[in-house]
């Protein structure tokens, strides 16, 4: 479009003039006098130049109407910088990382748009107007998936960066102090992504960081954790933070420990864009961390633990898990957002996880065998389950498939099985970029090669075991 102002091309008129650098935009009073016009009241735009004092050109109201003009010097402190932006402090190299960290690592783990648009928002504000804290790591972050891409990067600068990280971490001394909390939850979740984007080899550092987090944001003066309770910010960073506390406690590097607190949520059931599965799947992958430790007790010489030794309890939650695989619920905030393909891919996700946690009882708890039908169907439904996703370079549910996707490649014993997970890790390699999805195809080509000796011999061998002999550290999220 030609804009004109006053008849004239936009940029030969009065308010053009702010193209160039010689004049600016500027606040000029008006109607000083209480006696003035309510017409007169407040400010009005003109233009000015560079210099450090402007003419005001205000006065009283007269009798007859006119106004006596009187001119007044003042210091100019409204000067307003052409093109001003928020990224000013930041140097190319900082602007390129943080366009990157936007518009590709945040949906690199972002099951939707919705999500995708919190982290931006959420981190983005904590970065630039909070705290020197959150921006090294969200630059961190960013420096590694570059890397991870094979993109151009510089490991001095990556270096610095995590340094940066780590001196100008604070652990809050204030609970009362949301934002300060805010922050230190923040900058330590942000802290285990760069360990998972890295690879999550680093000695288990991405679970310290992901544990602090989750403390910081549990603490509160009267301890509630109830979601209705918090602010917008808090809330996101609480759901992301349970999200990847609840798939620690799937993963092979899980600490069997009873940390997790039950959700205070009054929300019905439905599934969750953070975790891509049914909330209520949270409390049932809680009691099957609990039959793990429960199983490791035993294994550690109190008893020898036999397949039937969980009884009643352990077959009520298999058919529990069997029968809630089938709901598949939304939440209405999030329903009004998704179409139906997005949907029928939440679905297949969510049929995927309840299948994962029922593999884990039926080989770390039970001890079924390799070739036992339960675990073959429930290896099946998952790469079924995965093979009908859409996966594509935005936010969408694929991007949380390498949890069920590696317990069904740790049940995988026929090589069409193999095949198919290995494609779909490359696939999700290519996409997202992500670390730790090289290091779990490492694992199992690893794993496999053991397990099929063992077999030979007519033995078996658990994945967990074989990553416990090994000494291997994996993240999968």
């Amino acid at each position: 479009m030609k804009v004109r102002f006053g008849g004239r091309p936009f940029a030969k008129s009065t308010f053009g003039k702010c193209l160039n650098g010689s004049a600016a935009v500027v606040a000029i009073e008006s109607g000083d006098s209480p006696d003035s016009d309510a017409a007169d009241q407040g400010f009005v735009y003109g233009l000015s130049s560079t210099q450090r004092t402007v003419a005001i050109t205000s006065g009283p109201a007269e009798a007859s109407g006119s106004r006596a003009e009187r001119s007044v010097i003042r210091p100019y402190r409204d000067e307003i910088a052409q093109n001003p932006s928020h990224l000013q402090r930041l140097t190319t190299s900082q602007k390129l990382l943080l366009d990157h960290f936007l518009h590709t690592v945040t949906r690199s783990f972002s099951l939707h748009a919705k999500s995708h648009h919190g982290f931006c928002s959420t981190y983005l504000t904590l970065a630039l107007h909070s705290s020197a804290q959150v921006l090294p790591t969200v630059l961190e972050a960013s420096a590694h998936h570059r890397r991870s891409l094979g993109l151009e990067h510089s490991d001095h600068e990556l270096l610095s960066l995590r340094q940066a990280s780590l001196q100008n971490f604070q652990v809050p001394q204030d609970v009362s102090d949301d934002n300060t909390r805010d922050i230190a939850a923040a900058t330590a979740l942000m802290l285990c992504l760069c360990d998972v984007i890295a690879g999550g080899e680093k000695a288990g550092s991405w679970k310290l960081h992901l544990q602090g987090a989750m403390a910081i944001l549990r603490q509160s003066p009267t301890g509630a954790t109830n979601q209705t309770q918090m602010s917008t910010q808090r809330r996101f960073l609480y759901r992301w933070g349970e999200s990847l506390e609840v798939l620690s406690l799937l993963g092979p590097a899980a600490a069997l420990n009873d940390e997790l607190v039950e959700s205070n949520d009054d929300e019905s059931d439905y599934i969750d864009e953070f975790h891509g599965f049914s909330r209520s799947l949270v409390q049932l992958i809680r009691q099957a961390h609990l039959l793990l430790l429960e199983q490791q007790s035993l294994r550690e010489g109190l008893v020898q633990i036999g397949g039937q030794s969980h009884g009643a309890g352990l077959d009520r939650l298999s058919r529990i898990i069997q029968t809630r695989k089938e709901e598949h619920n939304f939440h209405p905030s999030l329903k009004s957002y998704i179409g139906s393909e997005t949907q029928s891919d939440f679905v297949a996700v969510n049929v995927a996880f309840h299948h994962a946690v029922l593999l884990q009882l039926y080989r770390r708890v039970q001890g079924l065998a390799w070739d036992d039908s339960s675990v073959e169907q429930s290896t099946e439904a998952i790469l079924t389950s995965l093979s009908q996703l859409q996966l594509r370079e935005e936010a969408c549910p694929g991007v949380a498939i390498l949890q069920p996707l590696f317990d069904a490649g740790c049940s995988s014993t026929q090589n069409h099985h193999r095949e198919q997970v290995l494609d779909l890790m490359d696939v999700l390699r290519k996409y997202y970029a992500m670390g730790n999805v090289s290091r779990a195809k490492a694992f199992l080509l690893e794993y496999w090669q053991m397990w099929d000796d063992t077999r030979a011999r007519g033995g078996d061998l658990l994945w967990n075991d074989f990553l416990s002999q090994k000494g291997w550290e994996l993240s999968l999220y």
